[in-house]
């Protein structure tokens, strides 16, 4: 008798925790590999709201909770087999369509998950980095002021900080007239300004956005 009890072995319970995204994404991917279904936020809330419907359609017809006969672990297709033991024709079709609809937005890569997201992603993350370079150049041989866009003041600068991040443009200015660029008007800086802007999106476009749209094109 006690060889019998020791092999008896205790059922694994499973400790998962479904209303947790990334382990209600790994399970139902899994689980539904067969079918190509990818997990997204809406997918998860679109299928427990399906189950909840269902539920109260069960409370009504069998005068009991879905629960006490049925829990989901995360296999779609045990949806549609409860949902074909709905006796009114009518409710029955529309939860089959509702499921239909569910199933055909599951099969869909997520945006953040497709390859062409990835390499776009990267083309513009370049293209931003290649935007202050160029910048830089274009304002260097201009003998214009550096754009301070691109390197915001830290929140824990100190007042002493400060005053040396002004001092040292102060010598930037100083150093254009130095250079031999007079001082500006307003209205001159706003011409020069629009310029330089012109030169570096023509510079983007001609040099940067070409080569690198081809190359995302043989990515894809």
């Amino acid at each position: 008798m006690d060889d019998i009890i020791d092999g008896v072995k205790t059922p694994k319970v499973d400790d998962t925790d479904y209303s947790d995204p990334a382990q209600f994404m790994k399970a139902f991917e899994e689980r539904n590999q067969n079918l190509g279904l990818f997990y997204t936020l809406g997918t998860m809330e679109g299928f427990n709201e399906l189950i909840e419907d269902i539920d109260g359609i069960w409370q009504r017809q069998e005068k009991e909770p879905l629960s006490n006969i049925f829990t989901w672990n995360l296999h779609v297709e045990e949806l549609e087999d409860l949902i074909e033991k709905v006796k009114n024709p009518y409710t029955q079709k529309t939860l089959t369509n509702k499921y239909v609809q569910l199933v055909y937005e599951a099969k869909k890569i997520p945006t953040d998950r497709a390859h062409c997201y990835i390499v776009f992603k990267e083309m513009l993350q370049e293209l931003c980095d290649k935007c202050v370079d160029v910048d830089t150049k274009f304002r260097d041989e201009a003998i214009m002021m550096p754009r301070g866009d691109f390197e915001p003041l830290a929140d824990d600068l100190t007042a002493e900080e400060i005053e040396e991040l002004n001092r040292t443009n102060g010598l930037k200015r100083l150093g254009n007239v130095k250079k031999g660029k007079k001082p500006q008007t307003e209205e001159e800086k706003a011409a020069e300004l629009e310029e330089h802007k012109l030169k570096v999106a023509d510079c983007l476009s001609k040099n940067l956005v070409a080569t690198r749209i081809d190359r995302s094109e043989h990515q894809i």
